[in-house]
């Protein structure tokens, strides 16, 4: 699901056009997105609290290591840094054509996944950072500009993105730094 809300996100902020930016409201932020995370998370940890027989160290731990608890808790730290991200592709899109467009979005996207493979990311940092869902940032921009289709060379697309995740995940093919080394990490790019 956050994979959706993230080209739904892209798709809101590009379909106002490239030379608009769209207001950040903080306190809409806060109501929107903040208030229902944090009671999220707070009722998750109040459950564990409650079934573990009381509040100890390994659930702060936990939350405090991997961003949250449960389903989803990455999203509101990736939609942080969409927010910023957004304004800095139009750019890119204002100033590429089509063909360049795709390349440079593909390449920035490989380029990223290889410094976190090279820099030995840990995976509950990767796990909130944007630089797994960056390419998402296109398919929201690409939505706008075309619609949203289904035709042969995105269908390609989507088969060659699941030939790869199989790939990566059911084969012992090390594509380090390419792609990232343990079997869970590997996937995610694609």
């Amino acid at each position: 699901a956050v994979l959706l809300f993230l080209i739904i996100q892209s798709f809101h902020y590009y379909k106002s056009g490239l030379d608009t930016l769209p207001k950040f409201s903080i306190s809409k932020f806060l109501t929107r997105m903040f208030l229902p995370y944090g009671i999220s998370q707070l009722l998750i940890i109040l459950c564990l609290a409650l079934k573990d027989g009381g509040f100890n160290y390994e659930i702060l731990n936990t939350f405090l290591s991997y961003g949250g608890i449960g389903p989803g808790e990455y999203y509101i730290y990736i939609y942080v840094q969409f927010v910023i991200l957004l304004p800095i592709c139009a750019q890119i899109f204002k100033r590429t054509n089509k063909f360049s467009t795709v390349f440079t979005m593909v390449l920035i996207s490989q380029l990223l996944e290889i410094l976190c493979s090279l820099v030995q990311m840990p995976i509950n940092i990767y796990k909130l950072s944007f630089c797994r869902y960056f390419f998402l940032i296109y398919i929201g921009y690409i939505w706008t500009r075309e619609g949203i289709r289904i035709d042969g060379k995105r269908m390609l697309l989507s088969v060659t993105s699941v030939f790869c995740i199989l790939l990566f995940y059911y084969s012992k093919l090390d594509l380090s730094p390419i792609a990232n080394e343990t079997k869970r990490r590997r996937i995610f790019h694609w």
